[in-house]
C-alpha cells in the first residue's frame, strides 16, 4: 500500500471517531454533526495569518505525512487527490495569492453517514441490553397472597416499552420519508403538468398570430381613386389556384407587366392561358420570410400605382 493510500485511511479512521485533523500551513478537517447526518468541513488558514504559521512536523508523524503529501504540492499551486477521501484543489488570485478548497469524495460522504447511522445502532442496542441486563439480575419476588402475587408480577415483569418505542420511531421516520418523497414526487407532477399546459397555450396563441400575420399580408390591396370593373382575370385568384397563397399576384404582375399597366382591371381579352406563371419550389411557398418579402413588393407597387393614378387613370366622363 503505497503512502497516498495509507494517508488516506488515518484521514477516514480519524473523521469518524469525529477528530479534527489539522493540515500545516493550510487549514484543518473537521466533522460537523446534524440530527440526521455528519459532514465534513474544511476550514483554510486566513491569509493573513497563512505566513506566521510555519511548522516543522516530527519525522514519521502524521502532521509529516500531511505536510509532504497536501501542504507542499498546494503551495506549489498543484491540487491533491486522496483515494476515497476527496480532492484538495488550489487557486491563485491576479496578486498571486493562493486560495484552498476541499471537494469530499462520494465514498467519504457514504462512509460517514454510514457511521452516523451506526452510531445510533449501538445506542439503542446498548439500551436494549442495559434493560435485558436489568431483567436478568432482578431478584425473585416473594409471594405472599394473591395480591401480593399480582403486584409483584405488574412491578417486576420485565417492560418491552422500549423495544416498542425504538420500533414505532423507526416505523415513523420510514412513513415519513415515503410520505416527504411521495409530496416531491406529486409536486413535481403538478408542476411538469403545468409546464406542459403553458407550453400548449403558447403554441396556440402562437399559431393564431401567424394566422392573422398571414390574413393581412394576403389581404387584396386597394388602388386609390379607381373603382373596379368586371374582370376576366383576377391576379390574387390566380395566385392563389397556382401557389396556393393570394399574396404571390405581385409574381405573376411583375413577370407579365409588359401587357399589364394594372393589377386589376385586366383586358378582357387577356387570359390566364396567355400570362406567364413564374414556377415556385413548394417550400419557397410556405416559407415565411418569401411570404413578407411578396407582401413588401405587392405593397411597393400598389403605392406606385397610386401616385401615378393620373398618368394612367381612364379620364372621368
Amino acid at each position: 500500500m503505497n503512502e497516498l493510500n495509507v494517508l488516506s485511511n488515518s484521514i477516514i479512521n480519524l473523521l469518524v471517531e469525529g477528530e479534527r485533523i489539522d493540515i500545516p500551513n493550510i487549514g484543518y478537517l473537521m466533522v460537523n454533526i446534524t440530527s440526521n447526518s455528519r459532514v465534513v468541513i474544511f476550514k483554510a488558514i486566513p491569509v493573513a495569518e497563512r505566513s506566521e504559521k510555519s511548522v516543522s512536523p516530527a519525522k514519521g508523524s502524521l502532521a509529516e505525512s500531511l505536510y509532504n503529501q497536501i501542504s507542499v504540492p498546494l503551495q506549489e499551486g498543484k491540487s491533491v487527490a486522496l483515494p476515497e477521501v476527496g480532492v484538495f484543489s488550489v487557486s491563485k488570485s491576479t496578486v498571486g495569492i493562493l486560495y484552498f478548497s476541499f471537494s469530499p469524495s462520494l465514498a467519504l460522504r457514504r462512509k460517514m453517514n454510514q457511521s452516523a447511522t451506526d452510531t445510533v445502532k449501538s445506542v439503542v442496542a446498548d439500551d436494549t441490553l442495559s434493560v435485558t441486563e436489568a431483567t436478568a439480575v432482578a431478584p425473585a419476588p416473594v409471594v405472599q397472597t394473591n395480591t401480593d402475587t399480582e403486584s409483584a408480577t405488574e412491578t417486576d415483569t420485565p417492560s418491552t416499552d422500549e423495544n416498542e418505542t425504538v420500533a414505532t420511531e423507526n416505523l415513523s421516520d420510514t412513513e415519513t420519508k415515503h410520505h416527504h418523497r411521495h409530496r416531491k414526487h406529486r409536486k413535481r407532477r403538478r408542476k411538469l403538468t403545468e409546464q406542459r399546459v403553458l407550453n400548449l397555450v403558447i403554441f396556440v396563441l402562437a399559431l393564431i398570430l401567424v394566422w392573422f400575420i398571414i390574413k393581412s399580408m394576403t389581404k387584396k390591396p386597394t388602388l386609390i381613386g379607381w373603382e373596379p370593373k368586371e374582370e376576366t382575370l383576377n391576379l390574387w385568384e390566380l395566385a392563389k389556384e397556382n401557389y396556393g397563397n393570394e399574396v404571390y399576384w405581385v409574381d405573376i404582375y411583375e413577370a407579365n407587366k409588359d401587357v399589364l399597366t394594372s393589377p386589376i382591371n385586366i383586358p378582357a381579352d387577356i387570359s390566364a392561358s396567355s400570362l406567364i406563371i413564374p414556377l415556385k419550389d413548394s417550400l419557397d411557398i410556405v416559407d415565411t420570410s418569401n411570404i413578407v418579402r411578396a407582401k413588401n413588393r405587392g405593397d411597393k407597387i400598389i403605392s406606385e400605382l397610386n401616385r401615378k393614378k393620373d398618368e394612367w387613370l381612364p379620364a372621368p366622363k
